[in-house]
Protein backbone atom coordinates (compact mmCIF):
# COMPACT_ATOMS: atom_id res chain seq x y z
CA UNK A 1 0.00 0.00 0.00
CA UNK A 2 2.90 2.35 0.91
CA UNK A 3 4.42 1.47 -3.14
CA UNK A 4 1.37 2.24 -4.28
CA UNK A 5 0.74 5.50 -2.39
CA UNK A 6 4.04 6.64 -3.08
CA UNK A 7 3.39 5.90 -6.92
CA UNK A 8 0.01 8.49 -6.77
CA UNK A 9 1.77 10.86 -4.94
CA UNK A 10 4.59 11.03 -7.62
CA UNK A 11 2.10 10.88 -10.68
CA UNK A 12 0.10 13.36 -9.08
CA UNK A 13 3.28 16.02 -8.74
CA UNK A 14 4.24 14.97 -12.31
CA UNK A 15 0.70 16.30 -13.16
CA UNK A 16 1.05 19.54 -11.48
CA UNK A 17 4.12 19.95 -13.01
CA UNK A 18 3.01 19.94 -16.48
CA UNK A 19 0.01 21.92 -15.83
CA UNK A 20 2.64 24.38 -14.23
CA UNK A 21 4.76 24.40 -17.06
CA UNK A 22 2.21 24.53 -19.54
CA UNK A 23 0.95 27.72 -17.66
CA UNK A 24 4.55 29.22 -17.85
CA UNK A 25 4.74 29.04 -21.22
CA UNK A 26 1.14 30.10 -22.14
CA UNK A 27 1.71 33.91 -19.44
CA UNK A 28 4.57 34.31 -22.07
CA UNK A 29 2.20 34.52 -25.18
CA UNK A 30 -0.28 35.54 -22.98
CA UNK A 31 1.64 38.86 -21.99
CA UNK A 32 3.09 39.80 -25.53
CA UNK A 33 -0.89 39.63 -26.83
CA UNK A 34 -1.79 42.06 -23.68
CA UNK A 35 1.05 44.18 -24.44
CA UNK A 36 -0.02 44.62 -28.01
CA UNK A 37 -3.34 45.24 -27.27
CA UNK A 38 -2.01 47.68 -24.60
CA UNK A 39 -0.05 49.51 -27.37
CA UNK A 40 -2.85 49.44 -29.97
CA UNK A 41 -5.27 51.37 -27.31
CA UNK A 42 -7.51 48.69 -27.28
CA UNK A 43 -8.66 48.75 -23.23
CA UNK A 44 -11.88 47.27 -23.78
CA UNK A 45 -10.53 44.23 -25.72
CA UNK A 46 -7.47 44.05 -22.60
CA UNK A 47 -9.94 43.91 -19.98
CA UNK A 48 -12.13 40.90 -21.86
CA UNK A 49 -8.65 39.36 -22.05
CA UNK A 50 -7.78 39.03 -18.48
CA UNK A 51 -10.97 37.93 -17.66
CA UNK A 52 -10.40 34.99 -19.94
CA UNK A 53 -7.31 34.11 -18.38
CA UNK A 54 -8.56 34.54 -14.45
CA UNK A 55 -10.98 31.69 -15.77
CA UNK A 56 -8.31 29.51 -16.99
CA UNK A 57 -6.20 30.21 -13.94
CA UNK A 58 -9.09 29.11 -11.67
CA UNK A 59 -10.05 26.04 -13.58
CA UNK A 60 -6.04 24.94 -13.71
CA UNK A 61 -6.08 25.49 -9.92
CA UNK A 62 -9.59 23.22 -8.82
CA UNK A 63 -8.04 20.57 -11.86
CA UNK A 64 -4.71 20.10 -9.28
CA UNK A 65 -6.69 19.60 -5.71
CA UNK A 66 -8.42 16.17 -7.45
CA UNK A 67 -5.98 13.82 -6.51
CA UNK A 68 -7.96 11.60 -9.49
CA UNK A 69 -5.81 11.13 -12.31
CA UNK A 70 -7.96 9.92 -15.07
CA UNK A 71 -10.40 12.91 -13.92
CA UNK A 72 -8.43 15.50 -13.72
CA UNK A 73 -7.53 14.41 -17.38
CA UNK A 74 -10.96 13.82 -18.72
CA UNK A 75 -11.68 17.76 -16.81
CA UNK A 76 -9.06 19.16 -18.72
CA UNK A 77 -9.98 17.53 -22.16
CA UNK A 78 -13.73 18.09 -22.00
CA UNK A 79 -13.20 21.59 -21.09
CA UNK A 80 -11.12 21.55 -24.77
CA UNK A 81 -14.44 20.81 -25.53
CA UNK A 82 -16.41 23.14 -24.49
CA UNK A 83 -14.43 25.88 -24.97
CA UNK A 84 -14.55 24.92 -29.05
CA UNK A 85 -18.74 25.04 -28.92
CA UNK A 86 -18.13 28.40 -26.94
CA UNK A 87 -19.26 26.91 -23.73
CA UNK A 88 -17.49 27.48 -20.06
CA UNK A 89 -16.78 24.95 -17.90
CA UNK A 90 -16.49 26.46 -14.65
CA UNK A 91 -15.30 23.62 -11.73
CA UNK A 92 -16.18 23.71 -7.93
CA UNK A 93 -14.16 21.27 -6.47
CA UNK A 94 -14.40 21.14 -2.50
CA UNK A 95 -12.69 17.54 -1.74
CA UNK A 96 -9.57 15.85 -3.09
CA UNK A 97 -11.78 12.68 -3.62
CA UNK A 98 -8.92 10.46 -2.15
CA UNK A 99 -11.64 7.63 -1.35
CA UNK A 100 -13.38 7.60 -4.74
CA UNK A 101 -12.39 4.42 -5.81
CA UNK A 102 -13.62 4.54 -9.38
CA UNK A 103 -12.02 2.60 -12.30
CA UNK A 104 -10.43 4.45 -15.34
CA UNK A 105 -12.83 2.95 -17.50
CA UNK A 106 -16.01 3.80 -15.04
CA UNK A 107 -14.94 7.85 -14.87
CA UNK A 108 -14.89 8.22 -18.25
CA UNK A 109 -18.83 6.54 -18.70
CA UNK A 110 -19.94 8.50 -16.00
CA UNK A 111 -18.32 11.88 -16.21
CA UNK A 112 -17.87 11.59 -19.76
CA UNK A 113 -21.16 11.27 -20.93
CA UNK A 114 -22.94 13.63 -18.35
CA UNK A 115 -20.50 16.49 -19.83
CA UNK A 116 -21.37 15.88 -22.69
CA UNK A 117 -25.46 15.70 -22.55
CA UNK A 118 -24.78 19.06 -20.92
CA UNK A 119 -22.84 20.48 -23.75
CA UNK A 120 -25.34 18.97 -26.10
CA UNK A 121 -28.23 20.34 -23.98
CA UNK A 122 -26.77 23.78 -24.43
CA UNK A 123 -25.78 23.62 -28.49
CA UNK A 124 -29.28 22.10 -29.04
CA UNK A 125 -31.02 24.69 -26.85
CA UNK A 126 -33.69 26.62 -29.10
CA UNK A 127 -32.23 30.30 -27.23
CA UNK A 128 -29.35 30.35 -27.39
CA UNK A 129 -28.29 33.63 -26.17
CA UNK A 130 -27.50 33.42 -22.82
CA UNK A 131 -24.28 32.58 -21.45
CA UNK A 132 -23.44 29.15 -21.80
CA UNK A 133 -21.70 27.39 -18.93
CA UNK A 134 -21.40 23.91 -17.40
CA UNK A 135 -20.96 23.97 -13.69
CA UNK A 136 -19.62 21.03 -11.70
CA UNK A 137 -19.23 21.23 -7.83
CA UNK A 138 -17.54 18.02 -6.19
CA UNK A 139 -18.55 18.57 -2.42
CA UNK A 140 -18.17 16.13 0.32
CA UNK A 141 -20.65 15.17 2.86
CA UNK A 142 -20.36 12.97 5.84
CA UNK A 143 -19.07 9.26 4.13
CA UNK A 144 -20.09 10.35 0.88
CA UNK A 145 -19.05 12.07 -2.27
CA UNK A 146 -21.50 14.69 -4.03
CA UNK A 147 -21.07 15.20 -7.91
CA UNK A 148 -23.65 18.05 -9.07
CA UNK A 149 -23.39 18.54 -13.05
CA UNK A 150 -25.85 21.86 -14.62
CA UNK A 151 -25.73 23.23 -17.28
CA UNK A 152 -27.45 26.69 -18.72
CA UNK A 153 -29.40 24.84 -21.53
CA UNK A 154 -33.23 23.89 -21.08
CA UNK A 155 -34.89 21.93 -18.32
CA UNK A 156 -35.48 18.18 -19.02
CA UNK A 157 -39.37 18.58 -18.90
CA UNK A 158 -41.42 16.43 -16.63
CA UNK A 159 -42.75 13.79 -18.69
CA UNK A 160 -39.31 12.64 -20.05
CA UNK A 161 -38.10 12.36 -16.69
CA UNK A 162 -39.00 9.13 -15.99
CA UNK A 163 -37.95 7.50 -19.49
CA UNK A 164 -34.51 9.41 -19.52
CA UNK A 165 -32.58 6.23 -18.08
CA UNK A 166 -33.99 3.88 -19.98
CA UNK A 167 -31.98 2.15 -22.67
CA UNK A 168 -32.64 3.50 -26.13
CA UNK A 169 -34.41 6.62 -25.23
CA UNK A 170 -33.51 9.55 -26.79
CA UNK A 171 -34.97 12.53 -28.01
CA UNK A 172 -32.03 12.93 -30.47
CA UNK A 173 -33.54 10.09 -33.15
CA UNK A 174 -32.57 6.48 -33.40
CA UNK A 175 -29.44 5.33 -32.65
CA UNK A 176 -29.30 6.82 -29.42
CA UNK A 177 -30.26 7.02 -25.51
CA UNK A 178 -27.66 4.73 -24.70
CA UNK A 179 -25.12 7.10 -22.73
CA UNK A 180 -27.49 8.10 -19.53
CA UNK A 181 -28.89 4.27 -19.03
CA UNK A 182 -24.97 3.38 -18.92
CA UNK A 183 -23.67 6.23 -16.55
CA UNK A 184 -26.96 4.64 -14.34
CA UNK A 185 -26.17 1.32 -14.09
CA UNK A 186 -22.47 1.97 -13.53
CA UNK A 187 -23.27 4.28 -10.97
CA UNK A 188 -25.34 1.23 -9.19
CA UNK A 189 -22.04 -0.69 -9.35
CA UNK A 190 -20.81 1.17 -7.22
CA UNK A 191 -23.74 1.49 -4.51
CA UNK A 192 -24.04 5.14 -5.50
CA UNK A 193 -27.21 6.95 -7.06
CA UNK A 194 -28.25 9.46 -9.68
CA UNK A 195 -30.67 11.79 -10.05
CA UNK A 196 -32.35 14.87 -12.27
CA UNK A 197 -32.87 18.32 -10.58
CA UNK A 198 -31.87 17.28 -6.69
CA UNK A 199 -33.03 19.92 -4.36
CA UNK A 200 -33.60 22.70 -7.20
CA UNK A 201 -30.67 22.00 -8.90
CA UNK A 202 -30.88 22.09 -12.89
CA UNK A 203 -28.89 19.12 -13.78
CA UNK A 204 -27.85 15.54 -12.87
CA UNK A 205 -26.22 14.91 -9.14
CA UNK A 206 -24.21 11.79 -8.83
CA UNK A 207 -23.57 10.13 -5.37
CA UNK A 208 -20.90 7.80 -4.28
CA UNK A 209 -20.18 6.27 -0.72
CA UNK A 210 -16.59 6.67 0.23
CA UNK A 211 -14.30 3.40 0.19
CA UNK A 212 -10.98 2.83 2.03
CA UNK A 213 -8.30 2.05 0.19
CA UNK A 214 -7.55 -1.57 -0.16
CA UNK A 215 -4.08 -2.81 1.67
Amino acid sequence: MKLATQKHSIGYMEDAMKIMRSERHEYLNHLQTIMGLILSGDHKEVMTYLKDMGAECRFNSQVLSVSNPTLRVLLQNKRQSALSKGIELKLTIQSDLKLLQLSATDITTIFGNLLDNAMDCIVNAKDNSNRKLIHLKVTEVADDYIFTIEDSGPPIEPHILAEIFKMGFSTKGTGRGFGLALVESTVQRYQGTIHYGVNGAKGFTVTFPQQEVAA
